[in-house]
C-alpha cells in the first residue's frame, strides 16, 4: 500500500502482547514477537538460531493445548529461561504463571489451560545465568545443535577430524 501511495491508517484495538509484556516484569527492550510460532522443534529452531547470542524477551503467541508443549520445545533450544504465561488478558479468566521455562511445561501439562497463551521468555545470553554443562557427548551435540545450529554429524565430522590431526 505504502508504495502505491496509499495512506495507512492504524486503528486502535485489543492486544495482548504489550499488556503481557509489561506484566511480565521482564525487560521490555529489546524484545522480539514471533506471533503463533511454528509447532516442529527443527523449525523453532531455525526461526530461533539468529538469536543464539540476543539478551532480551522472546514473546509468543500460542493455543492452549500447545503451551506446554512450545514451553518444553524453548527449554531444549535456549535452556532454562525464566518466562510468564498470560492467558485471557482484561477478561474475566486472566490468569498468570511465572517460573522457569521447565516449571511452567510441568504446570501447564499437568492442568488443561484454555484460553488464549501470550508466553513471554526472559533469554540471557550469559552463561553465569545459564550455565553450560557439557558433561556427555549429548550434552555436546545438544549444546552446538540448539546454539549454533550445527547437526550431529557435522560435529561428528569436527571430532573425528580433530582426532585425525591429533594422532
Amino acid at each position: 500500500a505504502v508504495e502505491y501511495g496509499l495512506e495507512i491508517e492504524a486503528l486502535p484495538g485489543a492486544t495482548a502482547l504489550i499488556p503481557a509484556l509489561t506484566a511480565s516484569g521482564f525487560p521490555t527492550a529489546p524484545f522480539v514477537f514471533f506471533g503463533f510460532p511454528p509447532r516442529k522443534m527443527k523449525q523453532l529452531g531455525e526461526l530461533l538460531a539468529p538469536l543464539a547470542a540476543f539478551s532480551g524477551t522472546l514473546v509468543f503467541y500460542e493455543s492452549p493445548n500447545r503451551i506446554a508443549g512450545l514451553c518444553d520445545m524453548l527449554q531444549q533450544l535456549i535452556g532454562d529461561q525464566r518466562a510468564t504465561a498470560v492467558k485471557e488478558i482484561s477478561k474475566i479468566h486472566e490468569k498468570s504463571c511465572r517460573g522457569t521455562l521447565g516449571e511452567l511445561q510441568r504446570i501447564l501439562s499437568e492442568s488443561e489451560p484454555r484460553g488464549e497463551w501470550v508466553l513471554i521468555v526472559h533469554k540471557t545470553g550469559s552463561s553465569v545465568d545459564n550455565p553450560i554443562r557439557l558433561e556427555t557427548i549429548d550434552d555436546v551435540y545438544a549444546y552446538f545443535r540448539n546454539n549454533h545450529n550445527l547437526s550431529k554429524n557435522y560435529i561428528r565430522k569436527i571430532i573425528q577430524t580433530r582426532k585425525t590431526d591429533d594422532d
